[in-house]
Formats: structure tokens, C-alpha cells, sequence
């Protein structure tokens, strides 16, 4: 037996291998660096997208009152208590909206409920002053949370601009040719996403996409749960 011969075959094989091992490395790499740069570059529009263009911060605070004796209540100078505006939201104990307005400074609820929830949020409309007079009461502030949310109302408004004002907004691309689309998936499953024909001709195959889970307040003010759907190519 030519055990000379038989160390050199496995030195030639040992070495066959671990050429196959290097070059599948080296031709897999390239890829490998474009997923995580993929990847970092949906962090990073994720981001802006959320922060520069959809979210904004939501005050929610829990009121109680011992009793009401007239159709509305007047909460004299509750707002300014509470380092607010007028423009707010109110909610019932059932949820339903509530009209609300402004007696001069005082803040007042249309409504003969004991307990509401106050939405604020710099995004919302001031409300309007009226001369109605309303029965005075205490509130007795509970719960108060600061969060900030997704707003439909503005996904619908960043969609509306004109894709290059857009991406300069969000620095997107610099100097790599990048092109996008997002959109939020509504809690009824309903996609909103505005579509780009003009960018349908530099679709490439390496498409990229996400949705991640987000609170969002509703059209009718409601915090509820949906995703934001990003596309990168």
C-alpha cells in the first residue's frame, strides 16, 4: 500500500475543500452586506417616516365628575390646569364624541355624562367659542398618559405631497439611488399607500419589504392597532 500516495490525495482534497468553503464565502458576501444594508436603511426610513411625518404627541386624561344638573358642564380653568389648549377631543363613557367649546377661558362639555376622556394634541382643531352657559363643576382629574401616535390624519397629508418633496424631506437616498413607498395597513385590514406610476420603471428585483405593528388614533379618535407598511428597492 503507497501511504506516500494516500497523504498527498487527502492533502489534495483537504485543500479542494476549503477552496470550495472560501469561494462560497467570497460569492455569498456581497449579498450578505446588501441584506444589512437593506436592512439598516428600513430602520432609518422607518424612522423618519414615524418621527418627521405621521406621529405626534397625544395627551389623554381621565375626568370624572360628582355630578351634573344641566345639559353641558363648565370646567372653568381646566385646560390651563392641566398646560393645554383648546384643542382637544372629548370622549363619553361609551366613547362617542362629545362637542365641546370654550365659555372665554373657561372649558366646557356638551354633555350630562360624569366621566370623559380628553384627547390633546397640537395636531387637533382648536374648538370654537360659543356663548352657551353651562353648569359649573369640579372635575376630579384621574388617569393622565403622554404618548406619542401615529395620526391617520397625517398619513393621509405626507401622502399627498409630491414624491421628490418627500424624499428630500426624509434625506432619503443621498448619494445611492434608493426609492421607496409606504403606507399604514389599517385595524380593518384597509391599506392606505399612495402609488408612484413614475417610479414603476426602476422597480428593481431586490425589493424590500416591512410592516411593523403601530398604534394609530382614527378619524373618529380612537387609538387603535395597525402596521406601517415600508418598501425599499
Amino acid at each position: 500500500m503507497n501511504k506516500k500516495g494516500t497523504h498527498v490525495e487527502v492533502i489534495i482534497s483537504f485543500v479542494i475543500f476549503i477552496t470550495f468553503v472560501v469561494f462560497l464565502f467570497v460569492a455569498s458576501k456581497p449579498a450578505i452586506i446588501k441584506q444589512e444594508d437593506k436592512t439598516n436603511l428600513l430602520d432609518n426610513l422607518e424612522y423618519k417616516i414615524l418621527e418627521k411625518e405621521i406621529s405626534a404627541d397625544v395627551k389623554v386624561i381621565s375626568v370624572t365628575i360628582s355630578s351634573v344638573t344641566g345639559n353641558c358642564v363648565n370646567l372653568g380653568n381646566f385646560l390651563e390646569g392641566q398646560d393645554i389648549d383648546g384643542r382637544v377631543v372629548v370622549k363619553n363613557s361609551s366613547g362617542d364624541s362629545v362637542e365641546a367649546h370654550m365659555e372665554g377661558n373657561s372649558f366646557s362639555i356638551d354633555s350630562k355624562d360624569t366621566f370623559f376622556k380628553i384627547y390633546y394634541s397640537e395636531e387637533f382643531d382648536l374648538i370654537a367659542d360659543s356663548g352657551a352657559t353651562c353648569t359649573p363643576a369640579t372635575p376630579n382629574v384621574g388617569l393622565v398618559k403622554n404618548n406619542r401616535y401615529v395620526l391617520e390624519e397625517k398619513v393621509y397629508t405626507s401622502l399627498n405631497k409630491e414624491y421628490e418633496q418627500l424624499k428630500e424631506e426624509l434625506g432619503v437616498g443621498g448619494g445611492e439611488k434608493i426609492d421607496f413607498t409606504y403606507g399604514i395597513v389599517l385595524s380593518n385590514g384597509t391599506i392606505i399607500e399612495k402609488e408612484h406610476p413614475e417610479l414603476k420603471s426602476n422597480i428593481s428585483t431586490s425589493i424590500y419589504v416591512r410592516e411593523t405593528p403601530i398604534e394609530y388614533v382614527n378619524k373618529d379618535y380612537e387609538i387603535v392597532q395597525g402596521y406601517l407598511r415600508t418598501t425599499i428597492w
